[in-house]
């Protein structure tokens, strides 16, 4: 029950699963995250790092150089707690006995492991049940009854500048739109009086037309991927579900108030 990772990468990895950032809550906005417990799996040569609530699903893989000793486990952390002794460099993470110890250099750190996440059904369900494969798929399982069925393939960067824009308006409530008619993808968001639309060019035809609105601030995690191509899938007042060959997010529609 041991692997070794840059412990840099890996406050990354769980940092990104908290996306923090500016959320809409009725008519106002406040800075927040998701709860600051966290899945961290081993299995393979994977890393893997969890989090969910009732609207929001996120994981961020990491491949490793060798093989991880002591077969497939995992561990649920306190975020902040880990952080905190993680540093730029090789450590050797070892889970065991209800413990995560952390060797890094002569140092040795001890936290205990926590034994239940809020959500940790939710991130049961998905873990276990969403799609893993994406790349050529036409469509996306996120459970066995809910499939998405509109596929968007965009380059990363110029999604991730388009939302970055969209940011400014400052209502962090953001829609997206697929239509297939004129082959356009566009990313806006409105308050009051201000309004932003960007459209961004999809790298495949859309077959679909579908929209939907969502809160989160989902440019600053998927800045972490390594991929240079994003995948999203959805359906009109359906779940969204951006895709990289490392992070998955997935979040619900927001509801009008």
């Amino acid at each position: 029950m041991k692997f070794t990772t840059n412990g840099k990468r890996l406050k990354e990895m769980i940092n990104l699963c908290l996306l923090k950032g500016k959320y809409n809550q009725g008519l106002n906005n406040t800075k927040g995250q998701m709860g600051n417990c966290v899945k961290i799996t081993s299995e393979s040569n994977t890393i893997l790092v969890e989090n969910g609530d009732a609207s929001t699903y996120v994981r961020v893989s990491k491949r490793t150089r060798e093989e991880q000793s002591g077969g497939s486990f995992h561990a649920f952390v306190n975020a902040d707690t880990l952080s905190k002794y993680l540093v730029d460099e090789e450590s050797a993470f070892d889970f065991s006995g209800g413990n995560v110890k952390v060797l890094t250099g002569n140092s040795v750190v001890e936290i205990p492991t926590i034994e239940r996440h809020e959500y940790a059904h939710v991130i049961s369900r998905f873990s276990s049940s969403m799609q893993k494969e994406f790349e050529e798929s036409p469509s996306f399982s996120a459970t066995e009854k809910l499939v998405l069925g509109t596929r968007v393939c965009l380059d990363l960067d110029d999604f991730v500048g388009a939302f970055d824009m969209a940011e400014k308006v400052g209502s962090s409530i953001f829609t997206i739109n697929a239509n297939s008619k004129n082959n356009t993808f566009t990313v806006s968001s409105d308050k009051m009086t201000e309004s932003l639309s960007t459209s961004v060019s999809p790298i495949e035809t859309i077959t679909r037309d579908a929209i939907v609105s969502f809160s989160l601030p989902v440019s600053k995690a998927l800045q972490y991927s390594s991929d240079d191509q994003l995948v999203i899938f959805y359906d009109d007042e359906k779940p969204v579900v951006f895709c990289t060959n490392d992070v998955v997010i997935m979040r619900a529609p927001r509801m009008e108030a």
